[in-house]
């Protein structure tokens, strides 16, 4: 028997409706309160996080893409994909600007999450920050990512 106060008010009203003690057994045996709808619980709130990095590439035109994000321990993993400008272009230093918006639970006052940004498809042989990690493949953390649990992309902004 359920010990919600509105199953035991079922169970009452119940038994008063029955004409006879003896039928009130077998009423408790094959009839039941209609089960009480509760609320679901308030799903997790998630809210938007944006995290920008920024880079040099050795020529203009080269664009950078999250493409996951992970939460590994106390920390989040964003992993970006490089991508080469099309044809010829200038060979200068230029300025590279990415972001990654993820849906993440609305953090204590005060605290920011610790962001790595792990990168594919660099071709040059510096690196201009070093916040940012540079990979040849997700394999070199690869076993970092077997415990991870993925994060949510925010849908991009058009």
């Amino acid at each position: 028997m359920s010990s919600h106060p509105q199953s035991l008010l079922c169970l009452v009203v119940k038994l008063l409706k029955c004409r006879f003690a003896r039928y009130s057994i077998a009423l408790l045996a094959t009839t039941a309160c209609a089960p009480i709808s509760q609320e679901p619980p308030t799903p997790f709130t998630l809210h938007p996080s944006t995290f920008i990095l920024n880079s040099q590439t050795p020529t203009p035109g080269w664009s950078i893409a999250p493409i996951s994000a992970y939460q590994v321990g106390d920390e989040i993993y964003c992993i970006h994909q490089l991508t080469p400008p099309d044809g010829m272009v200038a060979q200068v230093i230029s300025k590279l600007e990415g972001s990654i918006t993820l849906l993440l639970p609305k953090p204590a006052p005060n605290s920011a999450p610790t962001v790595s940004h792990y990168i594919l498809g660099k071709t040059w042989n510096w690196n201009s920050d070093p916040k940012l990690t540079f990979l040849k493949s997700l394999d070199e953390i690869a076993d970092q990512l077997k415990t991870a649990t993925p994060l949510k992309l925010a849908a991009a902004q058009k």
